[in-house]
């Protein structure tokens, strides 16, 4: 192994043949603990001028080469200054594919925590480049005692015991003939079965290739004859939708010049029907240096639904515009605090534990997907100034002037099982200066149904001003196959004789959907914290447990919901790591390193659950 200390890849292949889940000491830390949350298929709706959307996105992240420390499994507390690259628009991604030039890239687990809780599909990346790519394909097709594809069996445990969902093949080396044989090259896809195989299109002479993964990541290179012959070969075989055709980002020999106007390779792809795979997205970030990237991020992804006709008459718009849009949240339970993975402090319960500036990229929430229209004067917008849960909270705003009536800010899509729901709000009402009071003016959550096609109304009790609270509304009761489609902020407007021409309505600091309304407290025991001493380097390492101790029908059902438990850490999403009354970090599993410099204390770790709620834990030291 490679860099242990930080990052976990593989180099050689000897290194690959020898790697053994038993005998390797693999900190937990490395291993994703969030369990891949299934999302329904939200109702398609037409947003294109003509066809259907591109049934699937992926997205093959190669971001500076790969492994940086805000990717760390621990993150940065404090960070360095500066912009840092997230992904910020998955609401639009099917599956990521963690790409770096080493032989095996292991994808770094706070990306799989964030990606698996947003409901996205996550790769590892096995390459074969330049001469040692060609020494690693005299080796791959290898079999072990039994018969089996060695190696198959190598990256399929690699990828259970890290906690990701598959590999991408990526072969750019010429193979030596005689090792490598089609017949068993398909033999050997075969028992992976979890790759995608990136070739030049879909041919007669690799489609046995195909039929034995789950998908296929074309060229870059391709026109509007080569996609069609693709398509045409795929229908054969219906299988369409499993091509993915690739666009570079960076314009090199795609179609459009990458960049800002992937929007033209992405429109004859949809009038294709073939999915999509976007190659170094983050694109965005290192064309600028990193200069207003939340901006140009937008512009790339979303662009406020903006879009224009080139002098051809082709529509150039962005990624949105094409692609099939997939829920947020599963199909029982929904939770965000807003997260952004970044932050300068970090509150807990509305109070600030930590001033310090931090990155960690596992601590991003579901972010909004929806964007208010243009018409519409009720917007929101991110604040780091102060928030409920982490790093940043969610202001909705009036923008402009304001007549009687009622205002919509629409946050999500999603797909969630209406009745028995609850919906959890946590929110401030901002102080104002008299003038700015809008005197019976009401502010609630709002949610729409598809059975019903109306939008209910939820206002949220006004009390004080300018202290968080929390909310939980009765169950919704629906029919059995009503679902929630969409959810939002809404503004009621008094009736009144002068208006202020904006101001801020509302922070909200989390949204909570769940089949059980509340959660009974004390749902798992966490132990006292064990301090070990490496003697090796003088480090700290910090250890606790996690055991059930309510074994309600509540908490049965609750844990039975997806989303809601994990094999790793319980009904614990993750841990903050306290020193006395000082928060040091927040940690993804059961064990926490302690950052250089900081002193041995009273140690104390509380859990957070899936749901938002926090359960203290032990403060005893042995």
């Amino acid at each position: 192994m490679s860099n242990p200390k930080d990052f976990i890849y593989i180099s050689e292949m000897s290194e690959l043949a020898n790697w053994r889940p038993e005998d390797i000491e693999i900190q937990a830390s490395k291993v994703s603990n969030t369990p891949l949350l299934g999302r329904r298929p939200l109702p398609q709706l037409n947003h294109l001028l003509e066809g259907l959307p591109i049934p699937n996105l992926l997205s093959c992240h190669d971001y500076k080469g790969g492994y940086h420390p805000e990717e760390s499994a621990q993150g940065q507390f404090p960070a360095p200054p500066g912009p840092i690259y997230t992904a910020a628009h998955l609401h639009l991604i099917d599956t990521f594919v963690y790409f770096s030039h080493h032989l095996v890239s292991i994808p770094p687990s706070p990306w799989i925590n964030t990606l698996h809780r947003n409901g996205v599909r996550v790769l590892g990346t096995f390459i074969a480049e330049g001469d040692t790519g060609f020494i690693a394909l005299s080796r791959l097709l290898d079999k072990g005692s039994e018969g089996e594809y060695m190696f198959a069996t190598q990256l399929a445990l690699i990828a259970e015991t890290y906690g990701f969902d598959g590999w991408l093949m990526k072969i750019e080396a010429s193979p030596p003939g005689e090792h490598l044989v089609p017949g068993e090259l398909e033999a050997f896809l075969k028992e992976l079965r979890n790759a995608l195989k990136e070739l030049d299109g879909l041919t007669q002479l690799n489609t046995p290739f195909f039929k034995a993964t789950d998908g296929l990541f074309t060229n870059y290179g391709w026109r509007k004859q080569e996609l069609e012959d693709t398509r045409s070969v795929a229908n054969i075989m219906n299988r369409v939708a499993d091509i993915y055709t690739g666009i570079d980002c960076f314009g090199r020999g795609s179609l459009g010049g990458g960049g800002f106007g992937v929007g033209e390779a992405l429109s004859l792809i949809q009038k294709a029907g073939t999915s999509a795979a976007l190659f170094a997205p983050g694109w965005t970030y290192e064309n600028f240096g990193g200069k207003d990237f939340e901006s140009v991020d937008r512009k790339f992804w979303v662009n406020e639904g903006s879009y224009y006709r080139d002098t051809g008459g082709t529509i150039v718009a962005p990624i949105s515009y094409y692609v099939s849009k997939k829920a947020c949240g599963g199909a029982e339970f929904f939770f965000t605090n807003f997260n952004r993975a970044f932050g300068k402090g970090w509150w807990v319960n509305g109070v600030k534990a930590m001033n310090t500036p931090w990155v960690h990229i596992g601590a991003q929430s579901i972010l909004p997907s929806k964007n208010s229209p243009k018409a519409h004067n009720l917007k929101w917008s991110f604040t780091d100034e102060m928030a409920y849960f982490g790093g940043t909270s969610l202001n909705i705003s009036m923008v402009g002037s304001i007549a009687e009536g009622v205002d919509f800010c629409p946050l999500y899509s999603t797909a969630i099982t209406a009745n028995g729901s609850s919906i959890q709000v946590a929110y401030l009402l901002p102080e104002r200066s008299p003038t700015e009071i809008l005197e019976g003016g009401v502010v609630g959550v709002y949610y729409t149904s598809d059975a019903a096609q109306v939008t209910t109304r939820l206002p949220l009790p006004r009390g004080p001003r300018g202290v968080w609270k929390t909310t939980t509304f009765p169950p919704i009761d629906a029919g059995p196959n009503e679902r929630i489609t969409g959810l939002g902020i809404y503004y009621k407007h008094p009736n009144i004789s002068r208006a202020p021409s904006g101001f801020k309505a509302l922070t909200l600091g989390s949204l909570h959907i769940s089949p059980i309304p509340t959660i009974p407290e004390q749902p798992s025991r966490i132990t006292e914290v064990v301090s070990t001493l490496d003697k090796g380097d003088g480090s700290t390492k910090l250890s606790w447990r996690v055991y059930k101790r309510n074994f309600s029908p509540v908490m049965r059902k609750l844990r039975s919901v997806h989303g809601c438990f994990s094999g790793k850490t319980g009904d614990f999403a993750s841990f903050l790591v306290w020193r006395g009354e000082e928060l040091v970090g927040v940690s993804y599993c059961l064990e926490y390193d302690v950052p250089a410099g900081v002193a041995v204390g009273d140690w104390r770790v509380d859990g957070v659950t899936w749901g938002g709620a926090i359960v203290r834990g032990e403060e005893e030291v042995r």
